[in-house]
């Protein structure tokens, strides 16, 4: 079994037990203290039931709160701005959706609002209102689902927000067949995340990146701080991701029962897991 100490202890080999109690509590209030990988800017898809497309930004500007900033393509003959807020607290985001060539509400109205209220796993429900002039003229709900990084396709259309006769079938469907629920969005979208289930005779570890990493590393440690396995390591893209460790150490025996670690690291910063084997 290596010997490779996360604050480079001294090996087992020459350690007495209060020399190891006392590098344990080292460990565990290190582990207490790594700091956790805070998403300055994160690029998101947002997808309609009416085959909308949401190019967005979410930036965390206060604890449990986040500005919304981006385009939306409607089926106008350019893109509308995107403007508006998450807030963990209450559950909630909105955003107005902003016409920047407003034609005095011929063929397109001036702006919509949308008030998602259901952030949980899979589609994100929400109520929405259009105005012209100032004043509300349609209201509805919509369904909303949502993707990693920038949009990969635009739907181009003829329809607008302008009422309830605005869902378009195809163009709704060519979204839905396109999409993959992620979970709850609140769930991955201030920090990296990680989580260890024992599945009986492997651990799957599922963690999400909220940026890209050259040096993305999962290791595993026991509860003295020694270096049992590296499960990740390498090169990954923000997502999430289910890793397995078999139980093993480096070099192919059975770990022991007990107290372990997975420790997420990511551009210079890291997050922890505590699970029992």
């Amino acid at each position: 079994m290596p010997k490779i100490s996360l604050l480079k202890l001294p090996t087992l080999d020459h350690l007495n037990n209060t020399t190891m109690k006392k590098s344990a509590r080292i460990f565990l209030m290190s582990i207490a203290m790594f700091a956790v990988t805070q998403a300055k800017a994160l690029d998101l898809c947002f997808y309609d039931w009416w085959g909308y497309v949401y190019n967005v930004t979410a930036t965390k500007t206060g604890p449990d709160y986040w500005s919304i900033s981006g385009s939306a393509q409607v089926g106008a003959p350019v893109a509308w701005n995107v403007s508006g807020y998450l807030d963990r607290a209450s559950g909630t985001m909105m955003f107005s959706v902003t016409n920047p060539a407003p034609d005095g509400c011929t063929m397109w109205t001036d702006s919509y609002d949308v008030n998602v209220h259901g952030l949980g796993g899979g589609f994100m429900h929400a109520t929405w209102v259009s105005y012209c002039f100032g004043s509300p003229l349609f209201s509805g709900t919509v369904n909303f689902t949502w993707a990693y990084g920038a949009c990969p396709m635009r739907l181009d259309g003829d329809f607008a927000p302008v009422g309830p006769a605005l869902s378009n079938p195809e163009s709704r469907d060519a979204v839905i067949n396109l999409i993959e629920n992620n979970g709850s969005i609140l769930d991955v979208l201030d920090v990296n995340t990680l989580n260890v289930v024992n599945n009986g005779d492997n651990f799957s570890i599922n963690y999400s990146l909220v940026d890209a990493s050259q040096n993305v590393s999962i290791e595993i440690y026991n509860h003295v701080g020694q270096l049992i396995a590296t499960v990740v390591n390498g090169n990954v893209q923000a997502g999430l991701y289910t890793a397995t460790w078999n139980g093993k150490t480096t070099n192919g025996d059975d770990a022991s029962t007990g107290m372990y670690f997975a420790v997420l690291k990511s551009n210079g910063e890291s997050i922890s897991k505590k699970f029992v084997k």
